[in-house]
């Protein structure tokens, strides 16, 4: 693996999606699917968007499923210019992204009038409300939060992707306690925010869950007369988890998971980008290693599964083979075998940077052919 400037704007590209966005590593997260949508390939590129920009993109997951980004995560882009024009010239590079916090940046996002700089303890301006409100009050006067920004769960082998998509639209609409099965609110004012809290949790829930299993224990706590478990989304919630990741039904998920990872190919039958293919792979991989024996299956079988999808896509299979001497370079030169001098997620970064590449060359060569047809039939009509 190379370390040049590209390879840094990569990485440093990355760290903004996955830390400062919220995206995790999970490759259907909006953020993520914004930074696709818009070609972004250093963190320049994300900074010019605006939400205004957002709202014209037609965002899908890797179902085909449209995806509509929360209006809290769309205010944050604008941020990240913000953030960087107030630094020096010589700060704005990808070393400044790389120390940027998770911590640092949700400081900067409620301190417009102090904003902190990287190192610098962070101040916020106390502000005194006229009117004081409960948590509860102010959870319940909270216009962002929509049922119909969660997707319908209906195939028990989607439930990783599923459920990260549930956490992550759940933490951006404030309701993470309900999938904590450990927490308990303690005082009166947590009781009462807790309460609201789960019943949009609920609602959620009747709205999303289909699949025969997830819809049998949804029916265990719709029945209002059953006045101790109805509206618990907690306790649903907890019995969900384990259905879908215990004894048989995990090891359903794993292996129907492999056969997928065995049936897909990045051939003529794949009518989108490289980059969403390499995506679509990585998904399927990170939902198998979240329900896997990490002893069982290591970095070499996950890199070998993602290698023989490129199996049939000659360029693809090309860059892979340079890798792999490289790799063999590194090994001999380091003293180390072969498979242990690369991770799995340096192998994913490297094919998901040339796929990129691959992507940008076929877009340019569209723009000149279209451009070429345009003339040849000028050239007849004259």
């Amino acid at each position: 693996m190379t370390t040049t400037r590209s390879g840094m704007s990569q990485r440093a590209l990355e760290h903004i999606v996955d830390d400062l966005l919220g995206a995790g590593g999970d490759p259907d997260h909006p953020a993520r699917l914004i930074a696709v949508e818009a070609g972004c390939t250093e963190p320049a590129d994300i900074c010019q968007i605006a939400p205004a920009d957002i709202d014209a993109m037609n965002l899908t997951d890797s179902n085909g499923d449209p995806v509509f980004p929360p209006l809290a995560l769309k205010k944050k882009f604008p941020a990240l210019l913000r953030m960087v024009s107030i630094q020096t010239p010589t700060n704005r590079g990808n070393t400044f992204w790389m120390s940027v916090t998770e911590a640092t940046f949700k400081t900067f996002l409620v301190s417009p009038g102090n904003i902190p700089t990287v190192g610098a303890p962070p101040t916020v301006t106390a502000m005194i409300a006229p009117n004081p409100t409960t948590p509860a009050d102010d959870f319940a006067k909270g216009s962002r939060r929509s049922v119909s920004d969660y997707k319908a769960f209906r195939d028990r082998k989607m439930w990783n992707q599923w459920n990260r998509h549930l956490l992550a639209t759940g933490n951006d609409h404030g309701i993470l306690n309900v999938f904590n099965s450990t927490y308990t609110p303690g005082t009166a004012e947590e009781i009462a925010l807790f309460e609201k809290q789960e019943k949009f949790a609920f609602s959620v829930f009747t709205s999303t869950l289909q699949e025969a299993t997830a819809t049998e224990i949804l029916r265990r706590y719709a029945n209002p007369t059953d006045t101790a478990r109805f509206g618990k989304a907690q306790a649903l919630y907890a019995n969900l988890c384990t259905a879908m990741t215990s004894g048989n039904a995990g090891e359903n998920t794993l292996k129907s998971i492999e056969n997928d990872l065995e049936e897909l190919r990045l051939d003529k039958n794949w009518t989108k980008t490289v980059a969403s293919f390499v995506t679509r792979v990585g998904h399927l991989i990170k939902d198998h290693r979240e329900l896997s024996d990490p002893t069982v299956h290591t970095d070499p079988w996950y890199i070998k599964k993602l290698d023989e999808t490129f199996s049939k896509h000659p360029e693809m299979s090309s860059y892979i083979t340079t890798l792999k001497t490289q790799s063999a370079v590194i090994a001999r030169h380091t003293g180390t075998a072969p498979a242990a001098a690369l991770t799995y997620l340096d192998h994913y970064n490297d094919l998901m940077e040339h796929a990129t590449a691959i992507d940008g060359r076929n877009a340019k060569n569209r723009v000149v052919k279209r451009n070429q047809n345009v003339n040849n039939a000028n050239n007849q009509n004259q």
